[in-house]
């Protein structure tokens, strides 16, 4: 998959957003807004998946994705 960030940025990335005991699980969380695009970019990068924005704020949004295990590329 041809990406617009560097692969390093994309994996930290996703690392603070993930589940941290099962990466492949659900991912609920709250990011700030300005980091939408490099969040969405990691989270279909790594699962395959899309993001939703459920809420936000001013400066904030919570996200959320069904994860790599319930996604396509999951191992289900």
């Amino acid at each position: 998959m041809k990406t617009k960030y560097p692969i390093e940025l994309l994996k930290r990335t996703f690392n603070m957003v993930i589940d941290q005991v099962n990466w492949k699980e659900k991912i609920d969380y709250w990011i700030r807004k300005r980091d939408h695009d490099l969040v969405e970019e990691s989270i279909r990068f790594y699962t395959a998946t899309e993001m939703e924005v459920v809420e936000s704020t001013d400066s904030y949004e919570r996200i959320v994705s069904i994860g790599y295990r319930a996604g396509p590329a999951g191992d289900h």
